[in-house]
């Protein structure tokens, strides 16, 4: 996730871009993110180091992001 604007003064929505690289695939997409989804990924990410599927930004009014790790082992 790469911030593309600070947020106005008395606002919370960062204006952001997320990037994806992989050897297959390559793309962005742009969101706004809240201070609410920040806490929200934090948890996430916590989810993800204990190696299980994660949602994030599954509020309904935005893409959301889906992580799903590969199980020890398996190649990609």
């Amino acid at each position: 996730m790469r911030v593309l604007k600070l947020p106005s003064p008395g606002r919370d929505i960062l204006d952001c871009e997320f990037v994806v690289e992989a050897e297959i695939v390559k793309g962005s997409f742009s969101v706004y993110v809240t201070s609410d989804n920040l806490d929200d990924r934090e948890g996430a990410l916590g989810v993800l180091a204990g190696n299980r599927f994660v949602s994030w930004l599954n509020s309904g009014r935005t893409v959301q992001l889906k992580i799903k790790p590969l199980r020890p082992g398996v190649s990609p």
